[in-house]
């Protein structure tokens, strides 16, 4: 695996991979017809404007044949106080599942956070996501007490989890 910053020209793939992945992973969670109805270059757009945020950093990894493995994206959380990052999103395409990727790519995130002078790390998570929770708390994560409901997943919980950096 080649790990590296993501650029303009990795935008359509990013796109691909949030979709596809997204699909498969919050199918328990959001309503079929909203997941359904994402659409690639629409996000492929989103996805040029956050590699462009200086804010923000999105780390990617290509598999031996060039094709995008997984991503971590972070930065600024700016609903919390200046000492406070997040990792917006983790994704590691299907067949790369189950490898390491996302115990790589989750590292790579808080540590590109602590370089950033953030000494605290946030992430959201559907409380009914429970590999992806007991994936956090092996990496010691821990919820924060915060939640908030998906506008997009209605009767949904959404949990904030947190880990110091330091």
């Amino acid at each position: 695996m080649i790990v590296r910053p993501a650029t303009l020209e990795d935008a359509a793939g990013l796109a691909r991979l949030y979709v596809s992945t997204r699909r498969i992973a919050y199918a328990p969670f959001y309503p079929a017809e909203a997941l359904a109805a994402m659409s690639v270059l629409e996000e492929t757009e989103r996805w040029c404007i956050r590699i462009q945020d200086p804010a923000w950093q999105t780390v990617l990894s290509v598999d031996s044949e060039d094709t995008l493995a997984g991503f971590v994206h972070y930065g600024h959380n700016d609903t919390m106080d200046a000492g406070t990052g997040e990792i917006e999103f983790l994704y590691v395409a299907t067949q790369h599942q189950g490898a390491g990727l996302g115990k790589q790519l989750i590292a790579l995130g808080e540590a590109g956070l602590a370089a950033m002078g953030f000494t605290t790390a946030t992430l959201w998570c559907y409380e009914g996501n429970t590999p992806a929770r007991d994936f956090y708390a092996r990496r010691g994560w821990s919820p924060d007490g915060a939640t908030r409901d998906s506008g997009s997943a209605p009767g949904q919980t959404i949990l904030r989890y947190a880990k110091p950096l330091s």
